[in-house]
């Protein structure tokens, strides 16, 4: 990655590539690879002094065809939404079972949550779009399950196929859900 990175035009090499790839899987790889030469979703998460609770993200687990896009929206979306509730501390990527109790300890949170999320294939059915975001909820950085939430929405009168409106409901559904989950925090402890 460091050699990449020093590389003149190497994101927009990325980019092209990821556009053809087949391999969903790569083109995860390339989406994450795209976000540390970019200082994106790598960087070290800003501190909120006034947090009560230390997050961690899963990747997003789905069974739709668009996987690093879902990913980037569901993400984004519940990021914003559990910064804007000013509970919550959220943790880096790829950060240590031991680091993290070294977080929650030395800052005095309440706790720590792990949120498992994941995205069901979208619905068309009579002229409805159904998407639906899962978050099982576990501890942190222990990882034991504490529970779960889902959030469901559906919007009526779309074509099949209709990404725009797929975007449009997932980044709603998991905005919803991740503020449930901030509402609720105190409940999973």
């Amino acid at each position: 990655m460091k050699k990449l990175g020093s590389r003149p035009g190497s994101v927009d090499c990325l980019n092209a590539r990821q556009s053809v790839e087949p391999s969903d899987a790569v083109k995860v790889a390339i989406t994450r690879a795209i976000e540390a030469l970019s200082g994106g979703a790598s960087d070290t998460p800003t501190t909120n002094p006034n947090a009560k609770y230390y997050i961690s993200l899963s990747n997003v687990a789905n069974t739709t065809s668009r996987v690093s896009e879902v990913e980037q929206i569901v993400l984004k979306s519940m990021k914003a939404k559990l910064d804007s509730a000013g509970t919550m501390q959220m943790a880096p990527k790829l950060e240590s079972a031991d680091k993290a109790r070294g977080v929650l300890k030395d800052r005095k949170l309440k706790g720590g949550f792990y949120l498992s999320i994941a995205v069901d294939n979208f619905q068309y059915s009579d002229g409805n779009l159904k998407v639906k975001v899962r978050i099982g909820v576990f501890s942190y950085p222990n990882k034991s399950l504490l529970g779960n939430l889902d959030k469901s929405l559906t919007a009526q009168g779309v074509s099949a196929n209709d990404k725009a409106s797929e975007n449009r409901l997932l980044e709603l559904a998991a905005g919803l859900a991740a503020d449930q989950f901030a509402q609720n925090a105190p409940a999973f402890l």
